[in-house]
């Protein structure tokens, strides 16, 4: 497996699933500062594995509004409130806000001394801002050979993106989308199926 560069951490729940497949050299990036020490603490036992708290955007500097939920772990924290998503997963709700200051994906790799060229893959997780990290890293994509992330073709947040703005802003940086998968399959109680959408995890590869 390529050296990864994890955007949307959580608590690092990949971890060991990295570790078993080969032991990659692994950066995660979360963004709450509450949820970094839950991670910092899973991947301690990983020497290949380190921990960076930043909120990853297409511009530095700008002060945010983040959002953070009260009952899903810090999984569903975003840049953007929930619409639809109420509807898709009725029993997540949202906390509250708190204020963070948005970098680039270029700045936050040159600010923790951490070399480009030893990292060719991006998995991202950033639940609706998927499409303002890849703008704020256009100028290093080309370094990639891959980037998986999750995305919906449905306005499951307000003023999110949908995947097709995803997938036209990735051909025009010379990656296609290699595979879509839907995910989050319903089970009626913790996961709706609306007739609105899906979301899925798509896989880009940089093309040759």
């Amino acid at each position: 497996m390529e050296n990864i560069i994890h955007i949307g951490a959580n608590e690092g729940q990949e971890s060991d699933m990295y570790y078993n497949k080969g032991n990659p050299k692994v950066i995660f990036i979360e963004a709450h500062p509450g949820i970094l020490p839950r991670l910092i603490d899973r991947i301690s036992k990983y020497e290949n594995q380190k921990a960076i708290q930043a909120l990853v955007t297409d511009v530095d500097g700008k002060e945010y509004d983040f959002f953070y939920d009260k009952n899903n772990a810090g999984q569903s924290c975003s840049l953007f409130d929930f619409h639809l998503h109420k509807k898709m997963f009725p029993r997540v709700t949202m906390a509250g806000t708190i204020k963070l200051i948005g970098k680039t994906l270029p700045t936050i790799l040159k600010e923790n001394n951490i070399n480009l060229d030893e990292y060719k893959r991006i998995n991202m997780d950033v639940e609706g801002a998927e499409l303002l990290v890849l703008k704020g890293a256009s100028s290093i994509l080309h370094n990639f050979e891959t980037i998986i992330l999750e995305a919906s073709n449905f306005e499951s947040r307000i003023g999110q993106p949908f995947l097709k703005d995803i997938d036209e802003f990735m051909l025009s940086h010379n990656f296609v989308a290699s595979t879509k998968r839907k995910i989050h399959h319903a089970d009626g109680v913790n996961v709706v199926s609306i007739e609105e959408g899906n979301y899925y995890e798509v896989t880009y590869i940089q093309k040759k």
